[in-house]
């Protein structure tokens, strides 16, 4: 099935609810939409900090602990 056909799909059945039950699948729908965007974001973020030198000294640093150093393992 197409986006188009989906889309008019979704609308044909929309028309059908009651104006309640339409808010609450726009409530959903915007959800659906600031996680999409929330994603998108925290990727430009990712790749941004990744792509830059300035945490380097957190790759670089050396283990100050080890397993040995615990007194009790769980």
């Amino acid at each position: 099935m197409t986006r188009e056909a989906i889309i008019q799909k979704a609308v044909s059945s929309l028309s059908k609810l009651p104006q309640s039950k339409v808010e609450e699948v726009i409530d959903f729908a915007e959800f659906l939409l600031q996680k999409q965007e929330n994603t998108e974001i925290q990727e430009i973020i990712y790749s941004t900090v990744s792509d830059q030198d300035v945490f380097d000294f957190l790759r670089e640093e050396e283990d100050i602990y080890h397993l040995s150093d615990a007194k009790e393992l769980y």
